[in-house]
Formats: structure tokens, sequence, C-alpha cells
């Protein structure tokens, strides 16, 4: 994998893939071993004995041992299957035995074609033929479990109401201002209008001005949290919208005739 990572810039020895190990004489294999009765798969590791005898296995002192002798190791491997023992392909190899031998044409999605570009190298390098082409196909079929749709927009508007109400709370008159409502609104007029030559005069307004929106504030404070209210609700109503329309489910929680309806006019 080394010349594959340092092509692509992969700075993980994990990714895609790691590279197959090799310790004490054992080398580990691009397949999986499973023993007759057990469920749990392990990594299939071979060894080759100086006498010429292949050892099939993993690795280590409690590891499995199955010994394919010196002679007949072909016929003796094709026996495995009938004693119970499996030998079968990881992802890697899976994938290149069906591009190479089983089928017409292979079809990726997004994920799976990143993972194929490596895979491309690998069986020019170690087959020493060209690999053939595979399709990356994709399509977002929803779940639709949402009637009303809320948008980012709705979000930000929600939210500026509320910022706007805190600090232009003149903008917005309570349902039934009294005279205290108007003295303040006129007191603000007057003080925008007043004309400042000096760094002290400045200061003097400033805090006038501050003082007269802080008086506002009292009377549309429930107006703005009523506003905070809802554009909580309204940002968590959108991130759980944006969960359910997430194109990552599997296809088996939509019905039948949505899918055929889907991949119908591609075919």
């Amino acid at each position: 994998m080394q010349p594959i990572e340092q092509k692509h810039g992969l700075k993980s020895k994990n990714h895609p893939f790691p590279d197959l190990g090799v310790a004490k004489g054992w080398a580990e294999t691009p397949f999986w071993l499973l023993l007759s009765g057990e469920s749990r798969r392990q990594r299939l590791g071979v060894k080759k004995e100086a006498s010429g005898e292949i050892i099939l296995g993993t690795p280590g002192p409690q590891g499995v041992r199955i010994s394919l002798g010196v002679k007949d190791q072909l016929a003796a491997f094709k026996n495995l299957e009938m004693q119970g023992t499996r030998v079968r392909p990881r992802a890697l190899s899976t994938t290149i035995f069906a591009r190479l031998l089983l089928s017409d044409a292979f079809i990726h999605g997004i994920g799976g074609a990143k993972y194929d570009e490596v895979t491309d190298q690998m069986i020019q390098n170690f087959y020493q033929v060209t690999p053939p082409a595979f399709m990356v196909v994709s399509a977002t079929a929803r779940l639709n479990l949402i009637k009303n749709f809320e948008t980012e927009s709705s979000v930000k508007v929600a939210n500026q109401i509320a910022r706007d109400i805190w600090w232009n709370p003149q903008r917005h008159a309570p349902a039934k201002p009294d005279s205290q409502w108007d003295t303040l609104i006129v007191q603000r007029q007057k003080l925008l209008q007043l004309a400042c030559n000096t760094h002290s005069e400045r200061k003097e307004r400033y805090q006038k001005l501050r003082a007269n929106l802080d008086g506002l504030r009292v009377w549309v404070k429930t107006d703005y949290q009523q506003e905070v209210e809802k554009a909580k609700h309204l940002q968590g109503q959108f991130k759980v919208q944006q969960q359910l329309q997430s194109r990552d489910y599997s296809f088996i929680l939509h019905s039948e005739q949505k899918l055929k309806s889907l991949f119908k006019p591609f075919l």
C-alpha cells in the first residue's frame, strides 16, 4: 500500500485499508478463516515450511494450524469445505474477483468508487492486466417523514426578529402602550437628535441612550422571550428535518414501489 498511499497523499496506514502483515514466517492473506461450528471469523495466514509443507491458520502460540501437506495441496484445500472449514474473501479480494471474473459491469456508489481507484492499481500491479472499467451510480431517495418543512431562512428570520426586538425595542410597540412608553420614545428621539461636540457629551448621551434602551426593553421583554423560544424551536425542527431527510438511510426502509419508480428510468 505504501506506493499508493504516497501517490494519493494518504497519511493513515489504515486508510483505505492496512497492509497485509508478515511475521515469523506467516504471511497474512486477504481472506477470512471460519472454523467448523464457529461464527467468529479470523484473518487467514499462510506459512510454507522448508519441507514444502503449507500451513493455513493464524499466527501466535494459540493460533489455528491446518496443514495442506506437501503433495496434492490444492485437493487438500478443496477438501476443507467438506470438513466444515471455510475460507472466504475479505472486502478487497471480493471486489477484485467480482470485477475480474464474475461481472460484465461493476456498479459502485460514491464511497466504493474511491476505494476502487486504489483497487485498479492493485489489479494492474498484481495480475498484470488492465483493470475493467466500473460505473459510479448514486441516487437519492428520501423517507418523506416531514409534512411541514422549516427552511434555514425561516430560522434566520426568527433570530433576526428576536435580535431586533432586543436592540431596537422602539420598533416593536406593545399592544397597549401607555404614557410611560410614549415618554421613553420621545426621549430617545431627542437624544438621537442631540448634537454632541465633545467626548464627555457623547459619553453622557451614550449612557442616557443605554438607560433609555433598558427602559424600553421592559415593555418588550415578553415578546423578545417568545421570539427567542420560537427561534430555538425552529432551529430544533430544522435539525431534525435535516436528519430525517438524509439520503443515508438503508434502502430496506423504502417501499418496493418507490424504489422501482426511482430505478426504472435508468434500466
